[in-house]
Order: structure tokens, then C-alpha cells, then sequence
């Protein structure tokens, strides 16, 4: 009996620990996946591709003529870029621009256009490889795609599936124990919040800072419905244990 009861709390641990680990793993990665969409990462990187690729008024001014001229019945144009850059590689030869945008936009819209086309192109970009493999080959630039995002939420979907695994394996072992566990599962969101607080106080002027936001933001709520739904489970597990003893 006793070694039954030792196995059961032994397989209880392991299979906590597992959880743990599979929800923080699935949090981090679906934030990251979440702070990797295209809509989020745009703003950030557009202004790293106009530092790395300076163009003044004048040369807008005849690149948005040049372009004018080229269009004529064209639905499109493509401008060649040079590969590399002071800090980042545009990782890309050329950048397609729509006639339609071009000739609706100033000069200085056209920058917009540009630099915008430029992180669309580099984000969207095909690439034939595995993830190791692509690390391995194109850097950290390919870190910054739609390729990288889609690995990232089938992994993150993934863990979370295993998360729900490991949840019922628990609620079969521990029944309406595992309030108290999810309880202090949930106790995570306190130095979630804390980071986030920090974040905001140190990188307050950072570019970067919504995409640590977004992050953060993740972790919080997932950590939050944990403790919420653990107080529930607790609560309803110590009026039921009452209400037993009352009818003894």
C-alpha cells in the first residue's frame, strides 16, 4: 500500500514538473510567435532598413521621377538593392513596387512605400530549408519571416496539446487537488508583471518595447487564467470538504 502510494505521489512530481515546463515552454513560444507576426514586426524593422539604406530628399525626388517614367503601362517595377548593409542584409536583390502606389504617392510617401515593399520581401521570402539549417545559413535575418512564425505557432500549438495531456493525467491522479497545484502554477503571473513593469521603466523609449509588451502581455494572461481557475477549483474543493464533514 505504501509503495503504491509512493509511486503515485512520485508520478504526481514528474508529471507537475512536466507541466511546468510545457506550459512556460508554450508561453514563451506563442509570444514569440505572437511578437513575430508581420503587422508587429513592420514599424520595428522598416525604421532599421531606412538607417541602414539613407536616402535625402534630392535622391527621392529623382527615384520617385525615374520610377514615374519607367511605369508607363506597367502594373509593376522592380528595384535592384545591393546585398548587405552597415548593421542588417537586406537579404534580398530586388524589392517589387505596385505602378499604382507609385504614382498616387509623393516623394516622401514613396520612402514609406519603399522601405515597407523592402521588410515585406525579406518576411515573406521562400526559403528551402529546416529550421537548424536556415538558422545555420541565412543568420539571424531569417529569424525575421514568415517562415519562422509558422514554425513557431505549430510549436507552440503542439506544446500546448501536450500541456492538456499532462493536465489530465494530473486531474486523474490528484482529482480536485489540482486547484492547489494550478494555484501556485499561476503565482507565475506575479514576476511576469514584474518584468513587464521593469521593461516599460528601463526600455521606455525603445523601438522594441511593444513587441516585449506583446510577450509579456501573453504570459500574463495565461498565468492569470491558471491562478483564476486554480482559486475556483481550491475554493470549491475546501466547501465540498466542509460540506462533508458537516453531514458526518
Amino acid at each position: 500500500m505504501k509503495g503504491k502510494a509512493f509511486l503515485k505521489s512520485f508520478l504526481v512530481f514528474i508529471i507537475s514538473i512536466a507541466f511546468s515546463i510545457s506550459l512556460l515552454l508554450a508561453v514563451i513560444t506563442n509570444g514569440v510567435a505572437t511578437a513575430t507576426k508581420q503587422e508587429t514586426l513592420k514599424p520595428f524593422f522598416t525604421e532599421i532598413i531606412k538607417a541602414n539604406i539613407p536616402i535625402n530628399e534630392s535622391e527621392l525626388s529623382q527615384i520617385h521621377a525615374a520610377l514615374l517614367l519607367e511605369c508607363g503601362n506597367k502594373s509593376y517595377v522592380e528595384i535592384p538593392l545591393e546585398e548587405g548593409g552597415a548593421s542588417m542584409p537586406v537579404a534580398i536583390s530586388n524589392v517589387k513596387l505596385q505602378c499604382s502606389d507609385i504614382s498616387t504617392a509623393t516623394p516622401q510617401q514613396l520612402s514609406n512605400i519603399l522601405f515597407n515593399s523592402i521588410f515585406t520581401e525579406i518576411y515573406n521570402r521562400n526559403y528551402n530549408c529546416s529550421f537548424a539549417a536556415c538558422v545555420k545559413q541565412h543568420g539571424p535575418i531569417y529569424l525575421v519571416s514568415a517562415a519562422t512564425n509558422q514554425e513557431l505557432k505549430k510549436s507552440s500549438y503542439l506544446l500546448f496539446c501536450i500541456v492538456i495531456i499532462f493536465l489530465i493525467i494530473l486531474i486523474a491522479l490528484v482529482r480536485l487537488g489540482i486547484g492547489k497545484f494550478l494555484l501556485c502554477e499561476g503565482l507565475l503571473f506575479i514576476p511576469a508583471l514584474a518584468l513587464k513593469l521593469f521593461a516599460q521603466e528601463k526600455f521606455a523609449a525603445a523601438q522594441f518595447l511593444p513587441i516585449i509588451n506583446i510577450m509579456l502581455n501573453f504570459a500574463l494572461y495565461v498565468y492569470i487564467l491558471v491562478f483564476v481557475v486554480g482559486l475556483g477549483i481550491f475554493v470549491f474543493a475546501k466547501t465540498k470538504r466542509k460540506q462533508t464533514k458537516i453531514k458526518k
